[in-house]
């Protein structure tokens, strides 16, 4: 996973790109289905978790899009107010069908 995250005036905004390398599929008739959570936790400077965000997707994807998101990843976009005392933003994916997660920590200090 990759994620390009910006400050803007209140929320921060986060574009990050999903790489499909683990994740498990199945193939039903037409369409390649599986499912995702999307976890954003915001931490302080010692380890305190201060909010958890979470989105869920259930995946049916034509043949055409499954093949282009193996290739390039899935571009997904986020807005997150941050509380007060964040330090970090951590990004978690679960892929639901086999429990492979995946994370990625940014330090808030960094963004500009």
């Amino acid at each position: 996973m990759s994620a390009k995250v910006e400050r803007s005036r209140s929320p921060l905004r986060s574009r990050y790109r999903w790489i499909f390398i683990t994740f498990s599929s199945r193939q039903k008739g037409a369409t390649w289905n599986g499912a995702i959570n999307i976890f954003f936790v915001q931490k302080d400077g010692a380890g305190k978790v201060l909010n958890i965000t979470e989105e869920a997707f259930d995946l049916r994807l034509k043949k055409t899009d499954y093949e282009t998101y193996l290739r390039t990843g899935m571009a997904l976009n986020k807005s997150i107010a941050l509380k007060l005392g964040a330090k970090t933003l951590r990004i978690l994916t679960v892929d639901r069908s086999n429990g492979v997660i995946g994370s990625l920590i940014i330090p808030l200090s960094q963004v500009k």
